[in-house]
């Protein structure tokens, strides 16, 4: 059957239309509902639009009998529209792996500082416990070194070695503790009779008698001058 010049146009329009099915974005839906309009219209079968997107469009195209072409049509439209559904299922499944790999990249991002804040924090309580612990030790020395140490032996005097409190005065003590309870001023001049040297308490001390028989008791040295 002789095809009109309106039938010649549509279907190059139809042509032009399934070339961008393959398109992105809008165009391809629009080829898509174009396509689906002049099939309709010209009478063309899905076979025959399968042969066009083929071979592409080269003159008119022998319509299908009567007897098929409802079929044809129905067949032709049932697969546009599954393709039409398969491309959007498409592009949302590419919209959902673009979240998810935002949200694994934004995942990957947090993990890393929270460890490089857990390595700096490692870092700094090592290094302070480190600095406690060679502090403590140097401290230890220093403080054993410093305990109380009683050099009675070592200091002690002949007895009746003689001494003189200075002129600034001196405190006479019962034990050799600036601490003692009872103690007794001492004027300068004094005479004091030496029995023994000692240290307590990071001083020396001396062991004096006041006079010949008289009350004994203990001196800071500085305070008086040894003859």
């Amino acid at each position: 059957m002789p095809t009109d010049p309106a039938s010649s146009d549509d279907i190059e329009r139809l042509a032009s239309c399934l070339g961008l099915l393959v398109a992105d974005g809008g165009e391809a839906e629009n080829a898509a509902r174009a396509v689906r309009t002049i099939a309709r219209r010209v009478g063309l079968t899905g076979g025959q639009l399968k042969q066009m997107f083929i071979a592409g469009a080269t003159g008119p195209l022998r319509p299908a009998p009567d007897a098929t072409a409802d079929e044809d049509r129905e067949a032709m439209r049932r697969e546009l529209s599954v393709a039409e559904i398969a491309r959007v299922a498409a592009r949302r499944e590419v919209a959902f792996l673009d979240k998810e790999n935002a949200s694994l990249r934004l995942t990957v991002g947090e993990t890393a500082v929270t460890v490089r804040r857990w390595r700096i924090a490692s870092f700094v309580a090592a290094f302070l416990f480190v600095g406690l612990f060679v502090a403590t030790a140097l401290r230890t020395p220093t403080a054993v070194s410093l305990a109380p140490v009683d050099h009675a032996g070592q200091d002690a005097t002949p007895f009746g070695r003689a001494a003189i409190v200075r002129s600034g005065g001196a405190t006479l003590f019962d034990a050799p503790d600036s601490a003692s309870a009872n103690k007794t001023p001492l004027v300068a001049g004094t005479h004091l009779i030496v029995r023994r040297l000692l240290w307590r308490t990071l001083q020396q001390w001396a062991e004096v008698e006041i006079g010949v028989g008289g009350r004994t008791g203990y001196v800071v040295t500085i305070g008086i001058d040894l003859s």
